[in-house]
């Protein structure tokens, strides 16, 4: 995988740091972002056979940087639910990084990553290094420090016998020699695993970019201003969220669990909920009308879903009327293949969903 990676940034860096533009279908608003893609990866105190610093993590992360300056994280894969910007609207799309002015606004993706992502991903990288290296060393030192004990007596006794005048099967410099291959042996594997204990991140760097037009700004430029049912149905969707939202966190925490809204981090989901054990469940919350047929998930949405089944992803349905804002339905990774490379999004029926995945309003525990 690190020489796929390797070979697409090579053949493609130059169109990466060019940068492009795409379309956010999902936006009915009107202001534009910046999208930085920013590669980071981390080492440890080892080499490989050509003598380079061996990469153990390499991650990929995503900075939105508002007109304002202001900035946000992306999450895994922003561009999946984005969509090419039409050549007619291309020259709209230069005059709009005017936006920006002449400040080095990658210098700002750059700050927010050493200052939010790179840490919780060091962090991640090194936890998980210590301790499959601090089992393996604690396993390399009992097996070899018994086995130098056991061939250092063994020497002791067949020294004995020498000097009593009987003729070992063995002879002691054999055992003595074992002995002292095995301490050298120790020694190098406690050396080998101290090196790849050393885990160093290195500085991140910007390697692509592209500008996020949402569709309110393309209506906008076509001349076409949001018709009252698309505000209408922006302002719906919103309020009919925020609902969702607080129906499924109250609901969480009603089951003994602490959730965490992250729906801004575009992560694949919008809430992570904990339980008292430590264990993770991750649920993408989605909240229609009553007489709704249809929810739509995201292209990013849906691969997480995949990716994540049987690994505590739900997606979570909640149906609104009026002020009535019934219990949350849990529906576990309903995804049986990953979306195709032209879907931008998939829309699924929601009575085949509580017919056939639904788990009612109360799911299994965390991933344990």
């Amino acid at each position: 995988m690190d020489s796929v990676v390797d070979l697409t940034l090579e053949g493609t860096r130059s169109k990466l740091q060019q940068g492009t533009v795409l379309v956010d279908s999902q936006d009915f608003g009107t202001r534009p972002r910046l999208l930085f893609i920013i590669d980071h990866e981390i080492r440890d105190g080892t080499t490989d056979r050509h003598g380079v610093e061996r990469i153990i993590s390499r991650r990929l992360h995503h900075v939105f940087i508002e007109p304002d300056g202001t900035t946000r994280s992306g999450g895994p894969a922003p561009y999946l639910d984005f969509a090419p910007l039409s050549a007619e609207h291309l020259d709209r799309a230069r005059e709009t990084l005017s936006l920006w002015g002449n400040a080095a606004i990658d210098q700002l993706a750059l700050q927010h990553a050493v200052g939010s992502l790179v840490p919780v991903h060091f962090q991640e990288v090194q936890e998980r290094r210590h301790r499959t290296v601090d089992a393996t060393r604690d396993a390399v030192h009992s097996r070899l420090t018994e086995q130098v004990t056991y061939w250092s007596n063994r020497y002791l006794q067949l020294k004995d016998e020498m000097d009593a005048g009987r003729q070992p099967r063995m002879q002691p410099e054999n055992a003595r020699r074992t002995a002292e291959e095995l301490s050298y042996r120790l020694e190098k594997r406690l050396r080998e695993l101290e090196a790849q204990r050393n885990v160093v991140s290195r500085m991140p760097a910007v390697i692509g970019a592209a500008l996020i037009i949402p569709r309110g700004l393309l209506l906008q430029w076509s001349n076409q201003p949001p018709s009252p049912e698309d505000d209408l149905a922006a302002l719906d969707r919103a309020a009919m969220e925020n609902l969702g939202m607080q129906a499924v966190m109250e609901h969480e925490r009603s089951l003994g669990f602490e959730p965490k809204d992250v729906s801004a981090e575009n992560l694949g989901w919008d809430i992570t909920s904990t339980d008292t054990r430590g264990n993770c469940r991750f649920i993408e919350v989605k909240a229609r009308r009553a007489d709704a047929a249809t929810i739509t998930v995201t292209k990013n949405e849906m691969l997480v879903g995949f990716n994540k089944r049987g690994s505590g992803w739900f997606l979570a349905l909640v149906r609104v009327e009026g002020e009535r804002v019934a219990a949350p339905h849990y529906i576990e990774a309903p995804f049986e293949r990953e979306p195709g490379w032209a879907e931008d999004a998939v829309v699924l029926n929601i009575s085949s969903l509580l017919a056939g995945k639904s788990s009612a309003s109360r799911p299994n525990g965390g991933t344990g």
